[in-house]
C-alpha cells in the first residue's frame, strides 16, 4: 500500500494548519495499516467506521477519515451493506480487498 495522500489543509488556512496537516501524515499511514489489518481479520463480515473506532479506542470519525483514503487506494471496498452504529445511525460496511 502506497501513501499517496497529501496533507489536508485549505490554501486559505494559516501556516500552522498546514504544519499540523503535514505532521499527521505518519499517523494517518499507521492508522490505515491498522485498519487494513483489522478488516482482513474481519473477512467478508467487514466493519463499519464506527466499529473500527470502537475496536481501536479512537475518537469518533477517526476511521471514517481513513476509509476514503483506503478506498481511493483500492485496498478497501465500501459495500452496499449497512449496520446500525452505537448512535442508531446506519453506516456502510467496508471490506478489505
Amino acid at each position: 500500500m502506497t501513501n499517496n495522500t497529501r496533507p489536508r489543509a485549505r490554501a486559505s488556512d494559516p501556516e500552522t494548519s498546514h504544519e499540523a496537516a503535514a505532521s499527521m501524515l505518519d499517523t494517518a499511514a499507521r492508522q490505515r495499516l491498522r485498519i487494513l489489518a483489522f478488516l482482513n481479520d474481519c473477512g467478508t463480515n467487514g466493519a463499519t467506521s464506527n466499529e473500527i473506532d470502537q475496536h481501536f479506542g479512537w475518537d469518533a470519525a477517526t476511521a471514517g477519515r481513513r476509509m476514503k483514503e483506503l478506498t481511493d487506494m483500492g485496498v478497501v471496498t465500501r459495500t452496499a451493506r449497512r449496520r446500525v452504529t452505537t448512535r442508531g445511525r446506519r453506516a456502510a460496511v467496508y471490506i478489505a480487498e
